[in-house]
């Protein structure tokens, strides 16, 4: 039995396990998609502490703001929230 503590769920099956975790994992996804590292990008794979310092990066980085209506109901993984 897995237990992912972003989700506060727990798993019976790795493969389960494995993909949520990556569903709800708090990385940056225009950081890891770029070519080249801007300044103040973060590493591709970086994975941030909480959800308030990853909207921070988004913001003073890249300008752009996470859905706070897609965040407050996530049913979906954060790679898959929409930024504007």
């Amino acid at each position: 039995m897995w237990y992912e503590n972003n989700i506060q769920a727990y798993c019976d099956d790795e493969e389960q396990y494995n993909m949520l975790k990556a569903m709800f994992r708090l990385s940056c996804t225009i950081c890891d998609q770029a070519e080249s590292l801007g300044k103040d990008f973060v590493k591709k794979g970086h994975v941030f502490k909480n959800l308030d310092m990853m909207r921070r990066h988004l913001s003073n980085v890249h300008k752009v703001q996470m859905c706070g209506l897609c965040l407050e109901g996530r049913k979906v993984g954060v790679p898959l929230t929409i930024s504007h």
